[in-house]
């Protein structure tokens, strides 16, 4: 609301849409490495269950483990993909 204030100019446009950018990739590898721990959790939990149980569940366990590790795949992707853009625009000394 403060910033509708602020006389529009382009730089300052051009910077906030590029810090909007890397906070949207920001929230995602966050929300992607969470539900990787999570799912490492349920992994976890799987095997302590089946240690008391003759269940087969090894599919279940197969399965749990490649979308963790493909859910931390993305989120390190993204993380990466933020740092790449945020050094892009990195501007060191007087502009």
């Amino acid at each position: 609301r403060v910033l509708h204030a602020i006389p529009s100019n382009d730089d300052v446009v051009a910077e906030l849409t590029v810090l909007s950018t890397r906070a949207k990739l920001i929230y995602r590898a966050i929300m992607l490495a969470t539900s990787s721990a999570l799912l490492i959790s349920c992994v976890i939990i799987t095997l302590f269950l089946s240690a008391f149980e003759t269940f087969p569940i090894g599919a279940v366990i197969a399965v749990l483990f490649a979308a963790a590790i493909i859910a931390l795949i993305g989120a390190l992707l993204l993380f990466l993909r933020e740092v790449f853009l945020a050094t892009r625009v990195l501007r060191i000394g007087p502009a």
